[in-house]
């Protein structure tokens, strides 16, 4: 059994690790744009997720879990960086199913910084079959199995807007009045590597 003494030390060291990460501003979306294909025949069978994220903060990095920053050997952590934009993308074949491309994890373009990652998830609602209502998971990994993760709701009835034209064909973007649209985030453990 750990003393109380002991149990106090590592309270404190938890509480500086805390008290030296500076707040997070959220991430910001600054466009997105999704699309489904008419499923006409010799028309293109791909749906498309394009969307920009910002990351205004100066990234913070602590040291990776079950490790304290070192003094004599400069890591590439320990310089702050720039705030980041990323552009992330997914194309897929659209067979009417989208829960066929539910959390499989795509890249976000390349950042000297981490790197991101994003997952589409099904919506709150357990009753939708409609890819234009999805949840988006976004991951800033800093370390092998962490980093910052943030998750946004997109919906038909609350910020995107689109249509559809007559071939089936359908596009929708964030609503105007929803941009930009922040995502907050936490430094937690996380699934990816």
């Amino acid at each position: 059994m750990l003393a109380t003494s002991t149990l106090s030390l590592f309270a404190i060291a938890s509480a500086a690790v805390a008290a030296a990460a500076p707040p997070q501003k959220p991430w910001e979306i600054s466009d997105l744009i999704f699309s489904t294909p008419s499923g006409r025949p010799q028309a293109s069978p791909y749906s498309h997720l394009n969307f920009t994220v910002i990351d205004p903060n100066v990234p913070y990095y602590p040291p990776p879990a079950g490790s304290s920053p070192s003094t004599d050997v400069e890591s590439p952590t320990d310089k702050p960086a720039p705030p980041t934009t990323v552009q992330c993308y997914a194309e897929w074949v659209w067979l009417g199913k989208p829960e066929a491309f539910y959390g499989l994890p795509n890249n976000c373009s390349h950042v000297e910084h981490g790197r991101w990652i994003f997952t589409i998830t099904k919506p709150n609602q357990t009753d939708t079959t409609d890819m234009h209502d999805f949840n988006l998971r976004l991951t800033h990994l800093v370390h092998p199995g962490e980093g910052f993760v943030g998750e946004a709701q997109f919906s038909w009835s609350k910020n995107l807007r689109g249509l559809c034209a007559a071939s089936g064909f359908c596009q929708f973007v964030i609503r105007a009045d929803a941009l930009p649209f922040y995502i907050n985030q936490t430094f937690t453990r996380v699934g990816v590597s």
